[in-house]
């Protein structure tokens, strides 16, 4: 007879490959079966647990069961997977951690558990322009695209959290106004959270703000985030002119960027 473990496995999460390894103790072989439906296709899920379970020996993926199988289901996986997938990529088994963020897998998924629609309408919107505009500039689409999405991830949080997070880990940002707090303490959230690294993602959406990065990459998140095509206005000038010249487009939106700003304090100024 054999044990066998069934879940969605979307993802594998570390308390289900314990659950496996608790199998394996007790009746010395575990067999991993994953349920069909699911968020990522299963072609992939099966990809992520293959690579989850190969440095043990007596785990193994099986695709189809046998009538005389003891099937193991746990609901409390569910749990667990589902906070994998809402941004807590810490709780995924150990050996896919680094996949998820490097693919940019379930980023619908972080989103949805840190945003209103409205915002991740805006940072999908966002995603799609940068990767337009990497296109253009020979820079990596797929970095383009995660910074994209994820450059809003903490904008929804409160002011006590952005201060909480800034006090311990980029104090002299304090000083910053609040509305652009978000784009320092993303950077920490998607470090501890998701355990993206890479220094190119990190510093666009850092910099996302105020526009004052250094790299293609920043200068296109920069661009997309003000131009995005559904902000209310016509960007396509500011588009075209960024695939022509992506150091023309990016200081014509950083001007127009001032000069509304100083608009608006000015109205202010008159109530």
């Amino acid at each position: 007879m054999r044990y066998v473990l069934r879940a969605t496995f979307d993802p594998i999460s570390q308390s289900g490959l314990e659950e496996a390894k608790k199998i394996v103790k007790d009746y010395g072989e575990c067999y991993l079966s994953i349920e069909k439906d699911g968020i990522l296709p299963y072609a992939k899920r099966v990809e992520l647990l293959k690579c989850a379970i190969a440095p043990f020996n007596h785990l193994h993926f099986i695709e189809q069961e046998k009538n005389d199988d003891c099937i193991i289901s746990l609901q409390t996986l569910l749990q667990d997977e589902r906070l994998v997938r809402e941004g807590n990529f810490y709780l995924a088994a150990q050996g896919i951690r680094g996949i998820l963020a490097k693919e940019g897998l379930y980023l619908k998924q972080v989103l949805e558990a840190n945003l209103e629609e409205k915002r991740i309408h805006h940072c999908f919107e966002v995603a799609k322009l940068c990767v337009e505009l990497a296109e253009y500039h020979g820079v990596d689409l797929r970095k383009a695209y995660i910074a994209g999405m994820l450059h809003d991830v903490t904008k929804q949080r409160s002011d006590a959290y952005h201060e909480k997070i800034l006090s311990i880990y980029d104090p002299s940002k304090l000083s910053c106004p609040k509305p652009i707090h978000h784009s320092f303490t993303a950077v920490v959230f998607l470090k501890q959270n998701l355990g993206i690294y890479d220094p190119e993602i990190l510093n666009a959406i850092y910099h996302h703000t105020l526009g004052d990065g250094a790299s293609k990459l920043d200068a296109i998140l920069y661009i997309a985030d003000k131009c995005e095509r559904t902000r209310g206005y016509d960007s396509e000038y500011e588009i075209s002119l960024s695939k022509k010249n992506l150091k023309k487009g990016s200081a014509l939106v950083l001007e127009e960027a001032k000069q509304f700003i100083e608009s608006k304090n000015r109205k202010l100024e008159k109530i």
